[in-house]
């Protein structure tokens, strides 16, 4: 009988000890997802931009490019083109959302007279861009990441 308690004791002992290393486990894990998720929020800037979804082809008018904390975005509205005869173009805006992507040393990026821009000439070309309503944005988008801008050098 007595062996029987002991033993009853020491299962006991066991499997709390084991609860313990378990909901310490748990806990770091919340701590740590916790963190992650408050460092990718603070990573974002303190503007909350949530960036747009990826797209292989992206035609959109060009609504603002600005500069927080370093990093560069841009706002697009995305439009549909489409043409009557050769040369007239229609630009169709069915949803007037506007969509924030970042762009980066990695994004390739052509003027309208089809000249590669660096980050710092886009922030100085930004005035001359959406001053030119003629201008549709035609690019690529993975990760809330622009791939590549092309501001009018289709030819």
């Amino acid at each position: 009988m007595r062996r029987n308690v002991l033993m009853y004791f020491a299962f006991i002992f066991f499997f709390s000890c084991n609860q313990i290393k378990e909901d310490q486990s748990n806990a770091k894990e919340n701590l740590i997802k916790t963190e992650s998720v408050t460092e990718k929020k603070s990573s974002k800037s303190s503007a909350k931009i949530v960036l747009g979804d990826d797209k292989d082809e992206i035609n959109a008018l060009v609504k603002n490019i600005y500069e927080i904390n370093g990093e560069v975005f841009i706002d697009l509205d995305f439009v549909q083109i489409k043409f009557k005869n050769v040369d007239e173009r229609v630009v169709i805006n069915e949803n007037p959302k506007i969509r924030t992507y970042k762009v980066d040393s990695e994004s390739l990026i052509y003027s309208k007279d089809c000249k590669t821009l660096n980050l710092k000439e886009l922030i100085r070309s930004k005035s001359k861009i959406l001053r030119d309503k003629t201008i549709i944005l035609v690019g690529e988008a993975k990760g809330g990441r622009m791939q590549s801008l092309n501001f009018g050098c289709y030819g």
